[in-house]
């Protein structure tokens, strides 16, 4: 339904909680493109910078404080607004409506919602006030509770309802209402105040903010995921991301899911070389569809990923010389060997340049996990070394002397599996 055809069709002037409804639930129509942009930086923040495109309906215009219109732009997990920067169209400034006042909003509509389906008795009860208020408030600890009770109500009011009122599209409408309702118990409505003069005319509303850093897919993946709640939004999702120093990414894919859960589709961004910035556009199939992003990284092959792999190489053998010169002793290294405490102090040489890498400035935590294995490798080779120093600087006897070399390749044999195993993945 176009804007005109939705104006002639209600009052001369709409309720603010019906335009706000109209707006969410129609927002391909008006916002044409939303832009997020994930920046990974160095000093272990995780930003996002999110643009939208749109065209408000001039008949549409919520008002807000003087001059002031009231804009929804989707939802956002709770909790999730840390450090906010924003700006307006234009030299025009942006300012977003704080908790009270989205919530006062986001429950204004729902029980309009609620009696628009279940009409005014059901819809406009107090109970339906307070299970809908409990549901946009909830926090984490209320979130189950919340839920629960808004699901008991609505079946209650369904079986209420006259069976010559239902049928399928009763049904639908009662699926995306308790849908819609339900995404307010982790997510709260973003809502923001721009100036008037803007409705009716293209723009572009930019803002930012902190976030905590996406999730690690599995113990041993290399795959960061995080979820996009409100993925229909726009008719067009631009997603784009940054990864830290000193890694790479090999694949930036997003599933798009439907109202029903299953997956809906799929767009990946795969480059046949690694590289540090990742971009991907998709068209979302329906309004209430979301989405999980999975980006796959890996270390850039430069720095310590190359120092890990060398020394378990240069230690594997250096622990593999020393263990064949003391099986044979005399034909490798000679007799008359210099002082012990010269060769103690040439093995403990490698462990301190080895541990100068960890002598880093704070870094983001996805570097943390994707490099651990190489760390761990670069560890292994230290407790090598520190071993064979120690082995060097004590006299041992037989059969102690035989026995130390065990623990020894040991460890090393440990880093050089590891080796193997991350550069077959």
């Amino acid at each position: 339904m176009s804007s005109a055809e939705v104006a002639s069709s209600v009052q001369d002037s709409p309720t603010p909680e019906f335009c706000l409804a109209w707006l969410i639930m129609n927002s391909p129509q008006w916002v044409h493109r939303r832009v997020e942009a994930l920046r990974m930086q160095e000093n272990g923040k995780s930003r996002w910078h999110i643009s939208h495109d749109i065209t408000l309906p001039e008949w549409s215009s919520i008002p807000g404080s003087k001059d002031r219109m009231i804009v929804p732009l989707g939802s956002v997990r709770k909790g999730a607004l840390k450090n906010v920067d924003t700006s307006g169209a234009g030299a025009s400034s942006l300012s977003i409506l704080g908790a009270e006042d989205n919530g006062n909003y986001a429950v204004a509509m729902l029980r309009m919602l609620a009696q628009s389906l279940l009409g005014e008795e059901l819809g406009g009860s107090a109970r339906c006030r307070d299970v809908v208020t409990a549901v946009v408030r909830a926090t984490t600890e209320s979130c189950d509770a919340s839920t629960n009770e808004f699901s008991v109500w609505l079946a209650d009011c369904l079986e209420l309802v006259a069976d010559e009122d239902k049928g399928a599209e009763f049904d639908r409408s009662v699926d995306l209402f308790r849908e819609f309702v339900l995404q307010f118990a982790t997510t709260f409505l973003l809502l923001v105040e721009v100036n008037d003069n803007l409705a009716g005319t293209r723009c572009v509303i930019k803002y930012s903010r902190d976030d905590t850093a996406p999730e690690q897919s599995g113990i041993r993946s290399q795959q960061a995921a995080w979820e996009i709640p409100d993925y229909g939004f726009a008719r067009s999702y631009h997603l784009e991301v940054e990864v830290p120093p000193g890694l790479v990414y090999k694949q930036l894919e997003i599933v798009e899911y439907g109202s029903n859960g299953t997956s809906t589709n799929r767009a990946v961004d795969a480059p046949s070389k690694p590289q540090v910035l990742a971009h991907l556009a998709c068209a979302p199939s329906e309004r209430m569809a979301t989405a999980v992003a999975g980006l796959t990284l890996a270390p850039s092959r430069q720095g310590q990923y190359k120092v890990a792999r060398f020394s378990v190489w240069i230690t594997f053998a250096v622990a593999l010389a020393a263990w064949g010169s003391s099986l044979v002793p005399g034909v490798i290294v000679s007799d008359a060997s210099g002082p012990v405490s010269a060769a103690v102090s040439l093995l403990l040489t490698g462990p301190a340049l080895l541990l100068s890498w960890f002598s880093r400035s704070p870094e983001h935590e996805v570097v943390a996990w994707i490099m651990g294995p190489y760390r761990k490798m670069l560890l292994m080779s230290v407790l090598t070394l520190f071993l064979l120093a120690a082995s060097a600087a004590v006299p041992l006897v037989s059969p102690t002397k035989e026995l130390v070399w065990f623990p020894v390749l040991f460890v090393q044999v440990r880093a050089l599996g590891l080796s193997l195993r991350h550069t077959s993945s």
